[in-house]
């Protein structure tokens, strides 16, 4: 059973803690390191049964009340969230990590400072937190999930055909064609 599987792990938070470094060093080389943040470890503090990190002053997702925002912090919230939204993509399709517990509870919307033309913008930012679900996917589950993705954008039946059944070697072919492509491949 799966829950019976994972469950031991979730309560080991050096796997956690490896999966939030891994996550961090995966945003850093996306370049994403400096925009979706990854709470810092305090690893000296850190054991099998305690996890420490950087706390962030901020609200998570599901807790913002979107009706008592201005237009400008909602768009701002959905800057984040796209941003979010990108970085986990990347994460997955380019390095095969899947942050496997992505929740609006698990998003946290904080405001920071920067400099710009010589003045102080405060900006939101995102943090992803709870990084103990995470899973490392093999090539042919992501391109199972990339055709899945394509299905999901284009509702095509004939990338349904080939998400629910491969016994054609050219239609594999003209699959794999059309994810290089981009999708602008004619079938």
């Amino acid at each position: 059973d799966e829950f019976d599987n994972n469950f031991p792990r979730e309560l080991d938070l050096r796997i956690e803690a490896q999966n939030m470094r891994t996550a961090s060093a995966i945003f850093n080389k996306r370049g994403f390191g400096h925009i979706v943040l990854v709470p810092q470890l305090l690893p000296e503090l850190c054991s099998r049964s305690v996890l420490v990190t950087q706390f962030i002053h901020g609200t998570t997702l599901s807790d913002l009340n979107f009706n008592l925002m201005t237009i400008e912090k909602k768009k701002e919230a959905m800057r984040c969230l796209l941003t979010v939204i990108d970085a986990i993509g990347a994460s997955l399709f380019l390095d095969g990590f899947l942050h496997a517990d992505s929740h609006a509870g698990n998003l946290i919307l904080y405001t920071t400072t920067s400099l710009k033309n010589e003045e102080d913008i405060t900006l939101l930012r995102p943090a992803l937190i709870d990084w103990g679900q995470c899973a490392r996917l093999e090539a042919t589950d992501l391109r199972f999930l990339a055709r899945l993705v394509l299905l999901l954008q284009t509702h095509s039946p004939t990338f349904l055909t080939m998400a629910l059944t491969e016994h054609s070697t050219g239609e594999k072919k003209k699959f794999e064609q059309l994810l290089l492509s981009g999708g602008r491949f004619s079938l």
